[in-house]
């Protein structure tokens, strides 16, 4: 348990071997968490809970497949990403048995990655912005002529008929 979930079901006891329910499903706790703060996106890192993902597979979403969806890793600099990044790739091969020249059934994505693909998603709504604008401004330029051409015209005919009828410059 996080310090915050355990202060707040126990009320500064401790925890450990006492049981918790959720769900009606019993759980032991084995243990309690350090102090962690606030982490990665303002979410406080002292309000959690763990269980191990087979029993959260298990008994919370119906899902009877050994696989892992994603798993979130942190290095400590980011020189370290490169490095860290082909450990895991590696290790992952030898643990799913694939060699080097197979296709791997899993993919090793880092925040570069996310945020390249961010970029080209926010540069392509631009463009397209910006297109739709354009065409927007030519459409409008369009009609703002046909208006014009339209008023000069009827006034070139009133202008002429009052010009025969004797009508002064002015």
């Amino acid at each position: 348990l996080g310090t915050l979930v355990a202060n707040a079901l126990f009320h500064d006891e401790d925890p450990i071997g006492k049981q918790l329910r959720i769900a009606d499903v019993p759980f032991e706790i084995k243990g309690e968490l350090a102090s962690r703060g606030v982490g990665p996106g303002g979410a406080s890192m002292d309000n959690m809970l763990l269980i191990p993902v087979t029993t959260l597979k298990r008994y919370f979403t119906g899902s009877s497949s050994s696989g892992v969806r994603s798993i979130g890793v942190s290095v400590a600099s980011a020189d370290q990403m490169s490095t860290v990044k082909s450990e895991i790739t590696t290790l992952l091969q030898d643990r799913h048995e694939i060699g080097a020249d197979e296709t791997s059934d899993f993919s090793v994505a880092d925040q570069t990655q996310l945020l390249s693909t961010a970029t080209s998603v926010y540069t392509l709504l631009t463009v397209l912005l910006a297109g739709v604008a354009s065409i927007s401004l030519i459409v409008g330029g369009i009609g703002i002529m046909n208006i014009m051409l339209v008023s000069v015209r009827e006034r070139t005919r009133e202008i002429g008929i009052r010009k025969a009828l004797g009508a002064q410059r002015g």
